[in-house]
C-alpha cells in the first residue's frame, strides 16, 4: 500500500512541474513531454503490479501446498484489488496530465496535436484492461497449483 502512496505523491509533483514547464514551450515539445509523462506513469504502474503479482503468486502457491485454499483465494482477491487501485490511480494521473496538455495545446491553436494526445491517452488507459487480464491469469494459474 505504501507503494501506492509513493506513486501518487511522485505523480502529483511531476505533473505540477510538467504543466508549469509547458507555459514556455512550443506545442510539439509540450505534446512530447505529455507522452513521456504518460509513458512513465504506465511503466510505474506496470512495475508495481508485476512485482505485487509475483509476490502474490508465490504466497498463493505456498498456501495451496499446505492446504490453505481459502487463504490463497483471499490473497488473490487482495492482489487483484490492489492492482485495480494502482490502475485507477494511474488512470487519474494520465487523465489529469492529458487534460492539462490538451488545454494548453488548444490554447495555442494546436488542435490536431491535441486530438492526437487525447486519442493516445484514451488508448493508453484502455490498455490497462489487458494488464489486469494478464494479472488475473497469473493469479488463476497460481490458484490451480
Amino acid at each position: 500500500m505504501s507503494q501506492l502512496k509513493t506513486i501518487a505523491s511522485v505523480c502529483a509533483v511531476v505533473l505540477g512541474t510538467a504543466l508549469n514547464a509547458q507555459a514556455h514551450v512550443n506545442p510539439q515539445d509540450a505534446a512530447e513531454r505529455c507522452v513521456k509523462h504518460v509513458d512513465s506513469v504506465v511503466e510505474r504502474a506496470q512495475t508495481v503490479i508485476a512485482d505485487d503479482t509475483q509476490e502474490c503468486a508465490q504466497k498463493i502457491r505456498r498456501l495451496i501446498r499446505v492446504g490453505r485454499v481459502e487463504a490463497a483465494h483471499a490473497v488473490a482477491r487482495k492482489c487483484a484489488e490492489d492492482a485495480q487501485r494502482v490502475v485507477r490511480l494511474a488512470a487519474v494521473e494520465i487523465t489529469t496530465t492529458c487534460d492539462g496538455c490538451v488545454r494548453y495545446l488548444d490554447s495555442v491553436g494546436a488542435f490536431q496535436l491535441a486530438r492526437r494526445i487525447t486519442n493516445y491517452c484514451k488508448d493508453t488507459i484502455a490498455g490497462f484492461d489487458e494488464l489486469l487480464a494478464r494479472q488475473q491469469q497469473i493469479l488463476v494459474d497460481a490458484l490451480r497449483g
